[in-house]
């Protein structure tokens, strides 16, 4: 998650410009989103490594209702959420081009439909998805430091 964080950061700066108040909630729901993903993933290996997958794992969760509610199921939802919500404001904005916006809003659907159903093409294609549009990203954010007034090339 942190170079996630780090290269949205960076787009929220962008989007700031053009919306900076919905950015700006977009930014806090990324970062609960992020919280929520990092949660789940140690549930997953937390579930693998003591061997309670599936429902028995879902049913232990009964047990602690007022601590899963906040730490998995509100923030949980929120990241690919999040990443939908970004994918339509980098659309809107043009600060991206538009097969980007749109792979990403695929990939916000598609991220939790392979995690939750347990279906790994889903899960690969997903991946892919979010993989692609930020690549490509990353690499104009790149050019564009290099580019700016007084940035040394090293």
């Amino acid at each position: 998650m942190p170079p996630w964080v780090y290269g949205l950061i960076g787009e929220y700066g962008r989007l700031r410009e053009h919306l900076p108040r919905i950015s700006g909630i977009w930014l806090f729901m990324l970062l609960v989103g992020m919280l929520g993903t990092v949660s789940f993933g140690l549930q997953g290996f937390f579930e693998e490594s003591l061997g309670t997958v599936g429902d028995v794992s879902l049913a232990s969760f009964s047990d602690y209702p007022p601590q899963s509610i906040p730490l998995l199921w509100l923030p949980g939802p929120v990241f690919p959420l999040s990443l939908f919500i970004f994918g339509l404001m980098a659309g809107w904005t043009r600060i991206a081009p538009r097969w980007v916006a749109v792979f990403i809003c695929i990939a916000a659907v598609a991220f939790p439909a392979g995690r939750v159903l347990r279906l790994e093409w889903v899960a690969y294609a997903a991946d892919l998805l979010v993989v692609l549009p930020f690549s490509y990203l990353a690499w104009h954010a790149w050019h564009r430091a290099e580019d700016a007034p007084g940035s040394a090339r090293v």
